[in-house]
């Protein structure tokens, strides 16, 4: 079996389960619980100084689950979603109804409870590609290292490679796969 042909088929069918039409989804009425979410500024020590000028400080947007907030003993499991080419983090945020359809996903048993991260890459010529450049900056280290490190510091994830998983569309399935590939003590799902 050819990994390269199964692999759009197994991403597509993971976006529909975590993200896509939460509407198409059971709901269990007003009894369904629901998470929230935040929108935040992460700065990135390895953005720092590219020559497009842009800033170091990303908006990243993290929804935390129905129970972040009543189970304070609790450490959830992150997966990191990099949006694609010409667009923002806030464009993929409202199109994929990320906090309706995690709640939803959540509800009807399909997802367990999980962080959901998505950083904010759009640059000055509408991408970053999620990779190391003077001009753009070192993409690669500020989710690898800087965006991993500030959301483990701030919310109560599992620290662990063995809980985190990264995920992608266009632009952000090219920088899933390259920075998976070359930083696989910081992912372990792709």
């Amino acid at each position: 079996m050819n990994l390269m042909k199964i692999a759009p088929a197994v991403f597509v069918a993971t976006c529909m389960v975590l993200f896509v039409a939460p509407e198409i989804r059971a709901q269990k009425g007003d009894e369904a619980k629901k998470g929230s979410w935040e929108k935040i500024k992460v700065h990135g020590k390895s953005l720092e100084g590219n020559l497009e000028g842009d800033s170091p400080d990303r908006d990243v947007f993290v929804y935390l689950p129905p129970t972040y907030s009543t189970s304070p003993n609790r450490r959830y499991p992150v997966v990191y979603f990099l949006h694609g080419y010409a667009a923002h983090a806030e464009t993929y945020w409202k199109s994929l109804s990320v906090p309706a359809a995690a709640d939803a996903t959540i509800a009807d048993g399909s997802a367990h409870e999980m962080i959901l991260v998505l950083p904010d890459a759009f640059t000055v010529y509408d991408g970053s590609m999620f990779s190391n450049s003077p001009t753009t900056g070192d993409w690669e280290t500020y989710i690898a290292k800087n965006l991993i490190e500030y959301i483990d510091n701030r919310y109560r994830t599992i620290a662990d490679r063995g809980a985190r998983g990264l995920a992608g569309h266009s632009m952000g399935g090219y920088g899933t796969m390259r920075i998976g590939m070359r930083h696989p003590e910081a992912f372990s799902v792709l």
